[in-house]
């Protein structure tokens, strides 16, 4: 297994022996980022890989990479099986827009309730005790595995956060809703466990980015019926016409978060197609843009508009799926 470059971290001991002396931590050519703990200035200290090796080390043997920390070693390791090792779309170490513009998320450590280890900035600290279990070896770091990291992940985030976490797990096929829900159940006692069971029950493993969950909660917020979610529609002679984000199961409507803000002339043209094919097949369509999710304002207005498209769409035609 292939790791992950690591940046070279010293304590004053070690620097010491590499005849490394203060003058080099203070023109910058290590920079003190833990108590006795340097960084070789050529790296950059807000790189999550980075910050995830300081994390590992402040750890020791006493706690795991937990939350998206682990979560960017699964997904970095299932994107590398399937050829595409750059495509890291979600746990990128910051705080999702829009709850922030780039906000770095802290690192979380899980241990045992026993464990010794200092109050860091930078760290979230969670203590629940692990079992053998629920601890893997993955890229050189020491994390909690597949299941337990869903499970801390749904319930230390906020809701959509959660969600969107764990779709993206159970999109790249590293955890299974069903066994996820079993191991929920075993985990029963623990805290937090029904805001656990309400994220895995709104958990869609079809949802292909973090836009598309917050649009779904949204949805669902606005109490319409569970939508189909990347469904792809056909025309009456079987013929592909669209595949959309959001499809309601008993009316003829549809929504789709476009994030083509900057597209070029020809997606806009394409899409303006795409949505006359669809009019023109009876559905009602529901643009949504980053405009509509950025505030709790804007999202309530989406709910009233997503309410009001749906009430004007026709019924699903008998016969139609």
């Amino acid at each position: 297994m292939t790791t992950i470059p690591a940046p070279r971290l010293l304590t004053s001991r070690e620097l010491h022996n590499a005849g490394v002396g203060r003058k080099a931590v203070y023109s910058g050519d290590y920079i003190k980022v833990h108590h006795d703990l340097y960084l070789d200035g050529s790296a950059d200290p807000r790189d999550p890989d980075v910050r995830m090796r300081i994390a590992a080390h402040i750890a020791g043997t006493q706690a795991h990479l937990g939350g998206w920390a682990a979560a960017r070693c699964y997904e970095r390791n299932t994107l590398r099986q399937i050829g595409e090792p750059g495509a890291i779309r979600y746990f990128d170490g910051a705080v999702p827009w829009p709850d922030s513009d780039g906000e770095l998320a802290r690192v979380m450590l899980c241990m045992n309730r026993d464990a010794n280890i200092r109050k860091v900035e930078g760290i979230r600290p969670l203590r629940s005790d692990l079992d053998e279990t629920d601890i893997v070896t993955l890229d050189g770091f020491s994390i909690t595995s597949p299941e337990r990291t869903a499970f801390d992940l749904a319930r230390t985030e906020p809701k959509w956060r959660a969600v969107a976490a764990v779709d993206r797990l159970a999109h790249l096929g590293i955890v299974d809703l069903a066994e996820l829900r079993t191991y929920a159940q075993v985990m029963e006692r623990r805290h937090g466990i029904r805001k656990v069971t309400a994220v895995i029950r709104l958990a869609d493993a079809r949802a292909e980015s973090p836009m598309e969950s917050l649009t779904r909660l949204i949805w669902l917020e606005a109490r319409l019926p569970v939508p189909s979610v990347n469904e792809e529609i056909f025309d009456d002679d079987g013929k592909f016409v669209a595949r959309v984000d959001l499809r309601d199961p008993t009316r003829l409507l549809v929504a789709e978060y476009d994030g083509g803000h900057h597209a070029s002339a020809a997606r806009r043209q394409r899409d303006a197609a795409r949505r006359q094919a669809l009019e023109e097949l009876g559905y009602t369509m529901v643009t949504i843009t980053a405009a509509d999710v950025a505030t709790p304002n804007s999202r309530r207005l989406l709910k009233e508009r997503l309410v009001r498209a749906r009430r004007m769409a026709r019924g699903l035609p008998s016969g139609r799926q």
